[in-house]
Order: structure tokens, then sequence, then C-alpha cells
């Protein structure tokens, strides 16, 4: 059996099921879990958790990209649990109350007792957060703000004309933003941490757009170009194909994709608590192939930050055909995926 969470978030608060004490397995005798259902047959993923939320819960709501997923038993059945981060554009109050569903403050999570499997996912859902990006974000920038980045940025300023727009995706302390602007492009930048982007603002002098990757309309924005310099690091495996064709909304048809990711196998950390997704030359091709995407470029450069990390470097070009339309195979590779 496969289930659909959803992850909704507002204002430093997460809307969780309140389970009335005594109810289901002992396992899962909890207090708190996130919304979900089961998938009928012949459902996505996706539409599933749409459907509940609109019907059930009466929310205006979009999903956005996959957020985690994993098994779980329940009464001797084998569940596979799959979570989205949700926008919702309308939520009726009346009708939290009426499911028993209530805003509780994110940073509150860990005092909480929430069922196992739903503390995996959030878990793995606050690994890819901003927490280390807003509470470090003064240290972040005095050690990437001074680094060279024409080595990664040439290759697609090369393939630009004078002008041409461009999205820095996680533009961090707005280093690549200064860079980019100083040679007569025009960025924009897009930043989570609200720290960072007022770094990034008053380091560059370019606009940056506050927002989650995960629930951003990106399809309201039109851009040449778009640079995701280690943007998407922390993201497990199967949860790139998704935040990648999200992102790539915004980019106009035969635009660019720069992006890095770190090399190996499995995870790494840092001394300050960051973990890190690894990827093989191998799988990254499959994806950007799955997606639409043709490699003009791609260079194995060693970290100019930490020598031992190995950067996977790509120039993508959108083919002719529509990556848009893919959303049928990112369900499939959602579901296939390994944990």
């Amino acid at each position: 059996m496969i289930e659909t969470a959803a992850i909704i978030r507002a204002e430093g608060k997460i809307l969780l099921l309140k389970i009335p004490r005594g109810q289901g397995p002992p396992a899962n005798n909890a207090r708190y879990a996130l919304p979900k259902t089961l998938i009928k047959s012949g459902e996505e993923p996706e539409s599933a958790l749409l459907r509940f939320l609109q019907d059930d819960l009466g929310m205006q709501s979009s999903p956005g990209c996959l957020a985690g997923h994993i098994e779980r038993v329940d009464r001797d059945r084998s569940i596979r649990q799959i979570a989205y981060h949700v926008t919702t554009r309308s939520i009726d109050e009346q009708a939290l109350a009426r499911h028993s569903l209530q805003w509780l403050d994110e940073e509150d999570l860990d005092s909480q007792d929430l069922v196992a499997a739903d503390q995996h996912l959030l878990k793995i859902f606050r690994a890819t957060s901003t927490t280390y990006y807003q509470a470090s974000a003064d240290a972040y920038f005095a050690a990437t703000s001074r680094i060279d980045p024409a080595a990664f940025l040439m290759p697609l300023t090369e393939l630009l004309p004078v002008g041409a727009t461009i999205l820095d995706v996680g533009c961090g302390s707005g280093r690549d933003l200064l860079w980019l602007k100083q040679r007569g492009f025009v960025p924009t930048g897009f930043e989570l941490s609200s720290a960072l982007a007022g770094l990034a603002r008053e380091h560059s002098g370019c606009p940056v757009i506050e927002g989650d990757f995960c629930t951003f309309a990106f399809h309201t924005l039109q851009v040449q170009a778009i640079v995701l310099i280690g943007a998407l690091v922390h993201l497990q495996q199967p949860q790139l194909p998704s935040v990648l064709q999200r992102i790539s909304q915004a980019l106009l048809p035969g635009g660019f994709i720069l992006l890095s990711l770190k090399e190996g196998v499995g995870t790494s950390s840092a001394d300050d608590g960051r973990t890190f997704t690894l990827w093989s030359d191998r799988a990254l091709r499959a994806i950007f192939a799955t997606l639409g995407f043709e490699v003009v470029d791609h260079v194995r450069q060693e970290s100019q930050v930490r020598k031992t990390d190995i950067w996977l470097e790509y120039l993508l070009r959108q083919s002719v055909a529509d990556a848009h339309a893919t959303n049928r195979q990112l369900s499939s590779l959602e579901l296939n995926a390994d944990s």
C-alpha cells in the first residue's frame, strides 16, 4: 500500500493532525501526525494528495516537490509513505478544527509526540531547510563571498548574450550575482534564508527573492539561464528530479541550467552538522535525460573550500521537447526510488 502525506508550513508553523489518545495500534499511539491519505488504484501520489486536501479537508492547495519517503508497518501491513511540500492558497480554520488539525511551531517539534514515521520524514525535511544558513549567515558569507566564481560561471556566460536574464537559486552570499552583474548580465537571486538574502542584496546590489524552491511558483518567472551552484546539495537523491523540474519552469525555451553537486557514494557530513548527498555522473545524467535536458558541458573540479570534496558541474540546455511534460515520469521515479 502507498500513502501520501502533506508537509504544510506557514510563518514558522507546521500543520499537524491531533490524534486522540488510545486510537490506533501502540506503535502509532502518538499525539500528532502529518495529514495523509491512501493512494487509490490508478492515482498518482500528487493527485491523491490534492484530492484529499480539497475534498476531505476543504483546502485550496498545490502539492510541491517531494519531501521524502519511508516504509512503515501498520497492523501487519507494509505501507510506503511519500511526503510532499504543500502550498495552501486558502485554509478554512473552522474546517481545521473539525478535522483536529493544529498549527505547531516548527521549533517545538522535537518536544512533540509524533508518529514515528512522520518524525523521520520531518527530520529529513528539516535537514534540507534553512536552519544552518539562517543561524550562521555571517560565517557562511565570510567563508564563500571572496571565492572567485569565474572558473565555474564562465562556461555558462560564454553562451549567453550580454543583458541575458539569469536566476541564481540558492544565491547565498550574492558572490555570483555580483560577478554576473559586473559583466553586463541581469541576475536575480533566490534564497530561502532571509538572513543570507539580506546579505546577498547588500553585497551584490541585485534583487533577491526570498522563497522555498519546493513551493515557489517558478513558472511566473521567465529567464534565459538558471544557476544552481551547490544549491541542491542537501536534497535526498529521490527528491532531485521533482525539485529540478519545478525550478526549470522559470526557464525560457532553449535556456540553460548550470548545476553543481558533490561526487561520491551515499552522504557526507561537515563539522557544522550539515549533511550532503553524493552523486555519480551516471545517476545524474539519467535524471537529466528524463527531464529533457542535454549535457552541453561537464567539469569535475576540486572544491576551493574543502580540498577533499569533488564537485560535478554540468551545463544543461533544455531540449526542443517540452521538459514540463514529464510529470508522469517523475512520479514513477519517485515511487521506485531507493530510500
